[in-house]
């Protein structure tokens, strides 16, 4: 039997691991070694094809490092917001702001 976080947090992260799952998919990894190639290279953060495994089964919860990296590898605009569908207990009824990346070399408008 596959072990599970603690469900009493703000984050499902079996979840998020189902919707990380679902988004490299549709961005077109099937191979997680690929994506995590893909994931160092667009952000520099280096994570085992291993841990992503476990990211997207829910028995490890990312870093908050990479938590923001695949958020960045797997944008919103593509792929719905997977953190805040992510939420639960009192974060599930609460807005946050979330706030946009952009590369250091683009001006903002």
């Amino acid at each position: 039997m596959k072990k599970s976080l603690m469900q009493n947090q703000l984050i499902d992260w079996n979840i998020f691991g189902k919707l990380i799952k679902k988004a490299r998919k549709t961005a077109g990894f099937s191979n997680v070694a690929a994506f995590a190639e893909y994931l160092e290279d667009e952000t520099g953060v280096e994570l085992s094809p291993r841990t992503l495994y476990k990211i997207e089964s829910g028995t490890t919860s990312p870093t908050s490092e990479a938590l923001i990296a695949l958020l960045i590898a797997l944008p919103r605009e593509n792929h719905g917001d997977i953190l805040a569908n992510s939420f639960i207990g009192v974060a599930k009824d609460q807005e946050f702001a979330i706030v946009s990346l952009r590369p250091k070399n683009q001006k903002s408008k």
